[in-house]
């Protein structure tokens, strides 16, 4: 490529996200495979217009190469992104007629692996567990600082201690809302992470087999069929504990705090029953009045009974045969034969031996 400059176009991100259906769209046109270079996963020469061009997929993302004479001027800038739109169309065209009805059909038959995001969901669980728990400690810290003063000082001290003594009540308050905050928090992702666990769970029990299973009708269940279908065939007693435990802090606190009402103090119906008499309408026998609509939506206690629920949901999990596998990382496969073999395992009592084995094979299939 004598007298050819080479200019250089970084690719917007999305393309690294479709490099498999670029590859197929450019070969498909004739590109060339080049040799690969370190920390290059595919590296294409074409041509277009006539001029000489390269598409190179690094770890860095994905940039084209132009080799046009210095008197073109700007219109290698013109050039790339005319470029750009032609890959995206060429990528649109195989993904509409050819990945999208493969992919169909293969969910149709559950022939597919679901991604394991359990490290996501638990590390979200995890940092606001640890807030709350240092929350919960910190609750315990006196928040008025009351100091008697004689009789004999000035009348204005006891415009200080009345201060002194508000401000202690204010940051008792602060803490209490912020211990609600955080107990809030922890339940949605709490919820989230437990149906991560029931959907990859799902892959290996005896429901994955039955003709009418569908993973697609899997991922929009609700979490109570979630849990049923993950733990089809078992017949130990603590899943009905846990199944419990999870309705109590669905129906007492995620549903009521996350959904909206329901009960609620803080997001009562303020009703004026009388002239000139209001009351927020909340449960029977229950009166109140606008005093309620600053208080936490949680109290310390309510946020200690969230957690030691948790906890004990958590150990029936960690009892799983397969939460191992959760933990892993690995991918969950839902076709019939996976699934087979992962009911054999565990029949047989050779489940930690199998994961070992799975995770080996991953590993070896990504880093070599």
């Amino acid at each position: 490529m004598t007298n050819l400059r080479r200019f250089e176009y970084p690719l917007e991100n999305t393309f690294a996200t479709m490099s498999q259906l670029l590859h197929l769209a450019l070969l498909s046109r004739g590109a060339a495979d080049a040799p690969r270079t370190d920390k290059t996963r595919w590296d294409l020469a074409f041509s277009y217009k006539s001029i000489p061009c390269e598409l190179r997929f690094t770890v860095f993302g994905i940039k084209l190469y132009i080799w046009v004479t210095e008197s073109r001027g700007d219109e290698p800038s013109a050039l790339a992104l005319d470029i750009e739109q032609k890959l995206r169309s060429a990528v649109k065209t195989i993904q509409t007629m050819v990945v999208e009805p493969a992919v169909e059909m293969q969910r149709q038959t559950n022939n597919v692996r679901v991604l394991n995001q359990h490290g996501r969901y638990a590390g979200f669980v995890s940092y606001f567990r640890a807030k709350l728990n240092e929350a919960l400690e910190n609750d315990g810290q006196p928040g008025l600082r009351m100091t008697l003063q004689p009789p004999h000082e000035p009348s204005d001290r006891l415009e200080g201690d009345l201060m002194n003594i508000a401000g202690g009540i204010q940051v008792k308050l602060d803490r209490e809302h912020e211990i609600a905050y955080l107990a809030t928090a922890l339940l949605a992702g709490y919820f989230s992470l437990v149906q991560h666990r029931l959907v990859l769970l799902t892959g290996f029990s005896a429901a994955a087999l039955e003709d009418d299973f569908s993973v697609d009708r899997l991922f929009s269940a609700s979490w109570s069929d979630q849990f049923s279908l993950a733990t089809t065939g078992r017949m130990a007693a603590g899943d009905k504990v846990a199944h419990s435990d999870l309705s109590y802090l669905a129906r007492e606190y995620r549903n009521t705090l996350l959904h909206g009402g329901g009960g609620r103090l803080a997001d009562g119906i303020f009703v004026e029953w009388a002239p000139g008499y209001h009351t927020i309408e909340t449960a029977r026998g229950v009166f109140t009045d606008q005093f309620m609509l600053w208080q936490p939506a949680l109290t310390p206690d309510q946020a200690k009974d969230v957690v030691s629920i948790i906890d004990r949901i958590e150990a029936w999990f960690t009892s799983l045969p397969y939460f191992p596998w959760l933990e892993s990382g690995l991918p969950v496969g839902f076709d019939n034969a996976s699934v087979q073999l992962a009911l054999d395992n565990l029949k047989e009592g050779t489940v930690a031996q199998y994961i070992e084995h799975k995770d080996s094979e991953f590993d070896y299939g990504m880093n070599g």
